[in-house]
Parts: structure tokens; sequence; C-alpha cells
């Protein structure tokens, strides 16, 4: 790899473990399900902030085996994210229903 896609890569790791210290705080059990939402919504955040950041990796064709799945397991993340602010929302205004979907970034890992 380059310097430069050394600190890519770096960014992507960094922007991914910020998102994972959040929505481990989300699930820690320690706050109110109320209050769970605000750490994931920053979870989302970070991990489409470093998933940025690894597309930007692959465009550059830099992309090594060790990092390879990065992508895909960021997008999984990012789906997680979705899913349980969608759940939150289902419960918080039974009234409005969020199809799982909605929240989705298009984030075509192969694009």
């Amino acid at each position: 790899m380059r310097p430069a896609t050394d600190k890519l890569t770096d960014v992507g790791d960094t922007q991914a473990a910020a998102a994972a210290a959040y929505q481990s705080s989300a699930e820690s059990g320690k706050m109110s399900q109320s209050a769970t939402q605000a750490p994931w919504l920053k979870a989302r955040t970070w991990y489409v902030k470093s998933l940025e950041t690894w597309r930007q990796i692959k465009q550059l064709g830099q992309l090594s085996v060790d990092n390879i799945v990065e992508p895909e397991r960021i997008q999984k993340q990012i789906t997680r994210c979705d899913s349980v602010l969608a759940r939150m929302r289902a419960v918080t205004e039974p009234g409005l229903w969020i199809a799982p979907n909605a929240l989705r970034v298009s984030c075509n890992i192969l694009g």
C-alpha cells in the first residue's frame, strides 16, 4: 500500500471504531430505550463515514487482502443500525410505520 492509502485505512478503521463505541454504548443496557436512539444515530453516521472512506480506498484500487471485506462488514453494520432505529420509531411512534429500508443509504459496495 501507498502511504496515502495507509492513512485512509487508518481513517476508515478509526471511523468504524467510533461507530462501534456508540453502538456498544447503545447496546449496554445502561440507558433507557428512548435514550439509546442518539447513540444509534451517531453509530450509523460514523459507519456511513467509514464506508465512504473504504469506498475511496477501493476506488483507488488499494483494498488489500486484509481489508477487502471492510466495505461489506461496514454496510452490514449500517443495515443493523437502520433496523434498530426503524424498530425504535415503530415503538415510539406507533401511528407511523417506517419500512426497514426507508432509512438505508444507497451503499452499493461494488459500484
